[in-house]
């Protein structure tokens, strides 16, 4: 479950991602970002508003403070090792030397937390306890399998769930819960579609089974009310494999949708 705090509190809601998690919201009072405030009041600049992102280190939660970064907000962000490698990504964002601080917490460690959001206004809980070692499926064979089933798929955009997270937390009207899955395509359509764009990958073979009646349907009309406005599923997909192209991950792929949905699993930072 992922969790938004806001301390001027006027609402309360929740956002489902298309994995199935759920963004848990109270709003602060006042709509808008910071920086569009600023802009309209004409004053001089005043202290950024300080809020706290728990994971910051992680898949969604660095998207999300990139984007408060880049929108003038100070963040301060939790993970388990300031030190460790994998958190530097952080601290080259725009905006990261001037008012981006890491702390260190669990978040287990009720004393750490309460360390990291004093002084902050509102608070974005996205870390979640996992385990200290991978999960791996007893049945996958190496390089993964040879054919997958045709399931479909609720794609969303990383950028557009930190987008999501920022709106309903400025929105005054923002309340229950919202999903934020915008699209939904099958594994065959899927492969078709890198296929027309990079037709020179191999691409795992799928089953004709049609498998979307055994799936719920879900929709983020809710949440495009607020104003989101999601990418297009295709540019999702395509942007991916222009990164991952560029990035060398696909050079030595037997197969590329096994690897584009093993890099999701295993990538942490902002990409684009």
């Amino acid at each position: 479950m992922l969790l938004v705090l806001g301390c001027k509190q006027v609402a309360t809601g929740n956002i489902r991602t298309s994995r199935g998690g759920y963004i848990r919201t109270k709003r602060r009072t006042g709509g808008g970002s910071f920086s569009e405030a600023l802009h309209c009041s004409g004053m001089a600049s005043p202290p950024p508003p300080r809020v706290c992102v728990t994971g910051g280190g992680g898949y969604v939660a660095s998207w999300l403070v990139k984007l408060l970064l880049s929108r003038g907000y100070a963040v301060h962000a939790t993970v388990r090792d300031p030190s460790d490698p994998k958190n530097a990504h952080l601290q080259q964002l725009d905006g990261a030397r001037e008012r981006l601080r890491l702390f260190k917490a669990d978040v287990l460690d009720r004393d750490a937390l309460a360390a990291a959001v004093v002084a902050c206004e509102g608070v974005f809980h996205v870390a979640s306890p996992v385990p200290a070692d991978k999960v791996l499926d007893p049945e996958a064979s190496p390089g993964g399998p040879r054919v997958l089933k045709n399931l479909p798929w609720n794609i969303v955009d990383v950028r557009d769930v930190a987008d999501a997270l920022l709106l309903v937390y400025e929105k005054v009207e923002s309340s229950g819960r919202y999903i934020c899955a915008p699209n939904r395509i099958s594994t065959n359509n899927m492969v078709n579609l890198f296929k027309k764009s990079y037709p020179n990958y191999n691409y795992v073979n799928c089953d004709n089974k049609d498998y979307e009646s055994e799936i719920s349907p879900v929709t983020s009309e809710k949440l495009k009310s607020l104003g989101w406005n999601p990418r297009s599923m295709e540019k999702t997909l395509l942007d991916n494999i222009e990164y991952f192209e560029k990035a060398g991950f696909l050079r030595d792929a037997e197969d590329v949708l096994h690897t584009l949905l093993q890099i999701e699993l295993d990538n942490n930072k902002p990409s684009l």
